[in-house]
Order: C-alpha cells, then structure tokens, then sequence
C-alpha cells in the first residue's frame, strides 16, 4: 500500500521548511518533497480504491513526522504544530510547493 516512510519524510522536510531556520538545508529538503510527490500520484492511478485511505495515512505520517522532530535534539528549539498545517487532500499533495 502506502510507503508510510517516505510520507513521513515529506511531512518532516515541510516542517523543516516551513519552521526552520536551517537555510542551507532548503534545497535538499525541496527535492525530496518534490520526489515523494511522484508516489501517491502513480499509485492512485494504479490502485484508485486506496484513495479513501489517504488522508488517515497522511495523518499518521505527520504525527510520527512531528514526534520524530521534537525528539530530536536538533530541533527542540523550534515550534511545530500540533496539528497539520499542511493540505491534506490528494489533490493538493500532487502540487509543486504544498509547504508555503
């Protein structure tokens, strides 16, 4: 189904992006948010019934995305939301630059 780890990389590359202050990362998190945006388009053209999944699993992955941010020593000194602050529906995952 889902590749909840690279989901869950997405969601932490937004909050760095969006929270941060590391501006020398911004380029290398941009290209992976831009490749994990590849998946779920191909996967929901091949399987069209997991669509209904999608937001729960995107929820997951931005909980465990956030968990993983706030345990990590690097990032304790920035505030990330509790919740998304991010689109949730497909079809606005699917666009270029979701973490403005």
């Amino acid at each position: 189904m889902w590749n909840d780890r690279k989901f869950g990389q997405k969601s932490t590359h937004c909050l760095k992006l969006c929270y941060t202050d590391y501006v020398e990362d911004y380029r290398g998190w941009q290209e992976t948010i831009r490749r994990s945006q590849r998946e779920p388009e191909g996967l929901l053209t091949d399987s069209p019934s997991l669509k209904p999944y999608w937001e729960q699993v995107f929820l997951d992955c931005y909980a465990t995305a956030l968990k993983s941010l706030r345990d990590n020593p690097d990032y304790q000194s920035f505030n990330f939301p509790d919740d998304c602050p991010f689109p949730q529906k497909i079809s606005q995952i699917l666009q270029k630059k979701v973490w403005r």
